[in-house]
C-alpha cells in the first residue's frame, strides 16, 4: 500500500521517523500551509496521506474539510470525509506535547540536557539539526512508554495497517 506521512517541521519529522522507522514513507514540509498543499497535490499518487501538524492558531483552509474522529488529551486524529486523507494534530504544539509526556513519566528534560523552558526548547526543536540531536532522540526513546506516546503510536499503527 502506498502511504505517506507529511510532517510540518524538523522536530515533527524526527518524531515521525521515530514511530515509522522508514524515511521513505514521509515527506518533510515546513509549516501547515505546505503540508496542506502537499496533501492536495499528492492525493492521486498515494493511497493514504497523513499530515502531522501542530494545532496552530491559523490553520490552512484545506484543513476545514477534515473532521475529528478520535482524540486523546493532546493528540487528535482527523479524516477528510470518507477519503484516505488524515491529519494527526499535536496540541497545542510538539514542544508542549513533549513536556506533557515528560510529566506523565516524571521525567525531566534536563536529564537529557534539554531545557525545561518551553521557549528555549522550541528554539532547539525548530533547528534543522534536531534530526541529528542524540539528546532529543534519547528523550523520544524514554517517552515511548508514556500514555501520550502510546496513544500517538496507536494512531500511527492504525493508519499504517488500515
Amino acid at each position: 500500500m502506498k502511504i505517506v506521512f507529511i510532517p510540518e517541521c524538523y522536530a515533527d519529522t524526527t518524531l515521525v521517523d521515530f514511530f515509522l522507522r522508514d524515511k521513505s514513507k514521509r515527506i518533510h514540509q515546513r509549516g501547515n500551509a505546505k503540508v496542506a498543499d502537499t496533501m492536495q497535490k499528492q492525493a492521486a499518487q498515494y493511497y493514504r496521506i497523513v499530515g502531522v501538524v501542530d494545532a496552530d492558531k491559523r490553520q490552512p483552509t484545506y484543513f476545514q474539510k477534515f473532521k475529528e474522529i478520535k482524540t486523546f488529551d493532546n493528540i487528535s486524529l482527523f479524516q477528510k470525509g470518507d477519503s484516505e486523507q488524515y491529519i494527526i494534530m499535536l496540541k497545542p504544539a510538539l514542544e508542549a506535547f513533549l513536556i506533557n509526556s515528560c510529566k506523565e513519566l516524571s521525567v525531566e528534560l534536563s536529564d537529557f540536557e534539554l531545557p525545561n523552558n518551553l521557549k528555549e526548547l522550541t528554539a532547539i526543536t525548530k533547528n534543522v539539526g534536531i534530526a541529528d540531536n542524540h539528546k532529543f532522540k534519547r528523550l523520544l526513546k524514554t517517552l515511548k512508554d508514556s500514555p501520550t506516546f502510546q496513544n500517538l503510536d496507536s494512531f500511527f499503527k492504525k493508519l499504517v495497517t488500515i
